[in-house]
């Protein structure tokens, strides 16, 4: 029996897609960062920022992550309008608030995922918040997972999670869940 829906945020709750890439965008122009166009569409909301970031920033500029990624998520709210919700999971959840344990559980930190989720008024139907803050380990290791059942006092297979990404499949499988895979 299912007891708990363990949802992911970026690319299965909500699709943030470009309103990262408009801050990335701003806060690379602002810092007079030249960077890789391509890279950044292929790489933003694939992986986490950090490894993103090295992948996208010129070598000269790598020792800027940290700045880079401080004034994104300082820019980041501003675009919040270009955010799309999944309707018909929000649908889901609504329903599903009384009979079951909502977790969301997400590769985002605390300080971006939160002041969305508030913005969207999505916070109020979740249970518990898992983010990259809470966890040592990022999927596709499924310790996300793993803390969130724990702290909701589930077993795996009493979960249900939603995920959109292979990474997060992945974590979603070791985890020992079952899954589904939501496509926009």
């Amino acid at each position: 029996m299912i007891k708990a829906f363990l949802v992911d945020l970026d690319g299965t709750l909500v699709e943030t897609k470009l309103a990262n890439l408009a801050a990335y965008k701003q806060a690379f122009s602002t810092l007079g960062i030249v960077n890789d166009e391509e890279a950044l569409n292929k790489w933003v909301g694939i992986l986490p920022w950090d490894q993103m970031l090295s992948k996208v920033l010129p070598p000269s500029e790598i020792h800027k992550k940290s700045e880079v990624a401080s004034l994104k998520r300082e820019i980041y709210p501003q675009y919040f309008y270009m955010v799309r919700v999944n309707e018909a999971l929000v649908d889901l959840l609504k329903f599903s608030k009384s009979k079951s344990m909502l977790a969301l559980v997400t590769s985002a930190s605390r300080n971006s995922a939160i002041p969305l989720l508030e913005h969207l008024q999505l916070l109020e139907y979740f249970n518990l918040t898992v983010t990259s803050d809470d966890c040592e380990f990022r999927k596709p290791h499924p310790a996300p997972y793993i803390l969130a059942a724990h702290q909701l006092k589930v077993k795996p297979k009493e979960c249900l999670v939603f995920e959109d990404s292979d990474i997060g499949m992945q974590a979603a499988q070791a985890f020992g869940a079952n899954a589904l895979r939501i496509r926009w």
